[in-house]
């Protein structure tokens, strides 16, 4: 009988950890935008990005270099944006050579 009140209580309390740590992870929304190309000629990931701020989450917006974002991406406290490195320009000569 004893069993069925351990089992019982050792339920109990990890169903109560399981509360307790989905709140507090439901607290912190994240999502990330990877731009396959220039950032700042992205205006749909752009207005992505803006729309999940809006809604409550923290954005890491990531991409290319070039044009410079908008201006509420660039203000948003929300909004984090990390930039790729470009892609080294492989010389088709040097390439074919190591072909071969």
């Amino acid at each position: 009988m004893w069993n069925i009140y351990l089992f019982c209580a050792i339920f109990l309390i990890l169903f109560i950890i399981r509360k307790l740590y989905l709140n507090i992870y439901r607290i912190h929304k994240n999502v990330c935008i990877i731009v396959l190309g220039d950032l700042g000629r992205s205006p749909r990931m752009q207005y992505h990005a803006l729309s999940f701020a809006k809604e409550g989450f923290t954005v890491d917006i990531i991409g290319y270099p070039g044009s410079i974002p908008l201006r509420e991406i660039r203000e948003n406290p929300c909004i984090h944006i990390y930039y790729l490195y470009p892609f080294p320009k492989i010389e088709i000569n040097y390439l074919l050579y190591v072909i071969m």
